[in-house]
């Protein structure tokens, strides 16, 4: 899964904890997980790890047991939305040549078909040649 980053707030008031105390939390630890990554002293930035597609929310718990405000994280996999776009845009493209092939027999067919000339063809009883005229093969043709 790519590496996306995107900044969001949480906030958490305490006079009881101090920051060292402060808990990173995710709502399901099998989608995502939380770590400390830099402390700039007014600020602290985390680390989300995505584990596996789903969605879940991030949040920091102060040691008194505080929660901050919950910021929500959909975890996505990017390859796989891509793989599934190219198979269904390749599931597409056979389908119209498919379609087109189809179209092509049929219309083929009858335009082999029609007799453009308007007239009977006949055929010697050996099938070797074919006359527009019933005379001309002898009295077998038909």
């Amino acid at each position: 899964m790519s590496e996306k980053q995107k900044k969001s707030f949480l906030e958490i008031e305490s006079k009881k904890s101090k920051l060292e105390d402060l808990e990173y939390c995710t709502s399901d630890n099998q989608i995502a997980t939380v770590q400390k990554a830099n402390d700039t002293g007014n600020e602290i930035i985390l680390n989300i790890q995505s584990i596996a597609e789903g969605s879940c929310k991030v949040y920091v718990r102060s040691a008194s047991g505080e929660e901050s405000n919950r910021v929500f994280i959909n975890v996505v996999d990017q390859e796989r939305v891509e793989q599934e776009k190219k198979e269904k845009e390749e599931a597409e493209k056979q389908a119209q040549r498919e379609a087109e092939a189809q179209a092509n027999k049929y219309s083929g067919s009858q335009r082999n078909t029609n007799n453009t000339h308007g007239e009977k063809v006949y055929r010697t009883p050996h099938g070797k040649r074919y006359h527009f005229d019933s005379d001309c093969g002898g009295k077998n043709s038909y």
